[in-house]
């Protein structure tokens, strides 16, 4: 597949030009480690969950998760941050090569990673207690608020340690791509969602 400008700039720390903005920098950062026990992982609006995991499968496991962070100067002076993309890391390798994955409609302005056990639990509201995982996600992403982005991780289920990991969406609402990043040998090392912050 053609290459996206956000692939190279999410391994950037650098300043750089984009016709859309006047300045503009890349930050990377760490935001916590996904539970993966079926293997299964899936991208949703964390108010809307729905059981749709991506077509390919990874080995159970913990994973970590990072955003891309662009600070931007606008043309009118004004500074401010947005998610551009959001990265699970399935190995410590670069990738090689893009696949197109799947789009994810976001309405909430927020999307998140989970896996499809901890989609199911939170698809049937019988097994909630309440508004106590929402209540949760709100409060970790408020620890983490900036304006125009935040972040958080709630616990799902404590006994196998399925969570959910949920970023702001770059611009807000919308339908946003996810590329699995392949090795050479076609194998899959990320999972990146890109919010179209550079990409278009």
């Amino acid at each position: 597949m053609a290459q996206n400008p956000i692939f190279t700039l999410a391994f950037s720390g650098e300043s750089f030009t984009h016709s859309r903005f006047k300045e503009c920098h890349i930050e990377r950062r760490p935001i916590g480690e996904l539970v993966l026990t079926s293997g299964q992982p899936v991208l949703c609006d964390p108010a809307f969950v729905e059981l749709n995991p991506f077509a390919r499968s990874v080995r159970p496991g913990r994973y970590p998760v990072t955003v891309c962070i662009v600070h931007y100067t606008d043309n009118c002076k004004q500074t401010d941050q947005r998610i551009a993309s959001t990265t699970l890391h399935l190995t410590p390798q670069m990738p090689s090569a893009w696949e197109t994955a799947t789009d994810c409609s976001v309405d909430s302005a927020i999307a998140c990673f989970m896996d499809a056990d901890a989609a199911r639990i939170l698809a049937d509201q019988s097994l909630v207690q309440g508004d106590s995982f929402a209540e949760s996600l709100a409060e970790a992403m408020d620890a983490n608020y900036t304006h125009t982005r935040s972040w958080g991780e709630a616990i799902v289920d404590p006994i196998t340690g399925l969570n959910v990991i949920a970023f702001s969406s770059g611009w807000g609402d919308g339908a946003y791509t996810s590329y699995w990043g392949l090795d050479s040998a076609g194998q899959a090392v990320w999972l990146l969602t890109d919010f179209r912050v550079l990409s278009h």
